[in-house]
């Protein structure tokens, strides 16, 4: 008797449909979540990589330094960072399939780290901006963006803090966990919601938003900022103070040798005017005056014709 009762006993332990063993032990619901979940961020990866570019900067001086941008419409429009931009010589821009030697300066929002700059577009993919969305804490987002050896990068992480600061619609802090679905971890780019739509661009620091203290906690993972796509609408819209950057692989050592022969120059005019020639000096010194000023509206009339 006792040998049937335990024999029962089991059998309603190993065949009843309702008996949980732990709440720690995931189910088949939870499963299909997860994979449903990492299937959907890879869609909205691939859906905006397409719009997203390497934007390459070159200083005067030669030094490179690059960034992510993101296509806005298909007359060559790209939101990208206004440090990338600060000093900028000559610029070229990457795409998923085509390559930018000439780039121009759009606007620039330098006090939120903001840029408007355009190329030539070639049957780019832009993305839809969506001005209205609200952005809320504790929300779920991918930050996609684009190495400096042209690959795609990836991080996901939760807005933690937000705030408006100036004409900022929304300030926001995103902490991340690092990079997902093997990409590398992204530190720029556009950021996305769950819904797949771009919610904001990542900055750098703007002053004002720590000392609100709204983020003094600890923390061991990496902290993102970012504006909310409503803060870079006024700089779509707003008047243009176009400045066409000069063609990438242009000769920078033509203008550093141009800027020694003019420091040679004031010092030798100095020379000669402290020895008594001081009719020469002005003659030679007029005569540059008009040289430059000619040089300068040559200039401004290619910049005009460029684009």
């Amino acid at each position: 008797m006792k040998t049937i009762l335990i024999l029962l006993v089991t059998s309603v332990l190993l065949f009843s449909p309702d008996i949980s063993y732990g709440t720690d032990m995931p189910t088949n619901s939870s499963f299909m979540d997860l994979e449903s979940s990492i299937k959907a961020l890879q869609l909205y990866v691939k859906r905006v990589r397409k719009s997203i570019v390497t934007v390459v900067v070159y200083d005067s001086s030669g030094i490179m330094r690059s960034g992510s941008g993101l296509f806005v419409d298909r007359e060559g429009r790209i939101v990208t960072n206004a440090l990338i931009m600060k000093d900028a010589y000559s610029a070229e821009v990457y795409s998923e399939t085509s390559h930018y030697e000439q780039v121009a300066i759009l606007s620039k929002r330098e006090d939120f780290d903001i840029a408007l700059i355009q190329v030539k577009a070639n049957n780019e993919v832009p993305i839809e901006l969506d001005y209205e969305y609200i952005i809320e804490l504790g929300e779920r987002v991918v930050v996609v963006g684009k190495s400096s050896d042209f690959r795609t990068t990836v991080s996901e992480g939760l807005i933690t803090a937000k705030n408006s600061i100036g004409d900022i619609s929304d300030f926001i802090k995103i902490e991340t966990a690092g990079g997902i679905l093997s990409y590398k971890y992204s530190m720029n780019g556009p950021v996305i919601n769950m819904e797949g739509k771009v919610i904001g661009i990542t900055v750098k620091d703007v002053s004002g938003f720590e000392e609100e203290g709204l983020f003094y906690r600890d923390y061991y993972g990496e902290v993102l900022n970012a504006v909310s796509v409503r803060s870079i609408k006024t700089l779509l819209i707003s008047p243009y103070h176009i400045e066409s950057l000069h063609p990438a692989g242009t000769k920078i050592w033509s203008k550093w040798f141009f800027r020694k022969i003019n420091e040679y120059a004031i010092s030798s005019f100095l020379s000669l005017y402290r020895l008594g020639f001081t009719t020469v000096v002005l003659i030679v010194f007029a005569l540059i005056c008009v040289m430059s000023f000619i040089q300068w509206i040559v200039s401004k009339f290619r910049k005009k014709h460029r684009f």
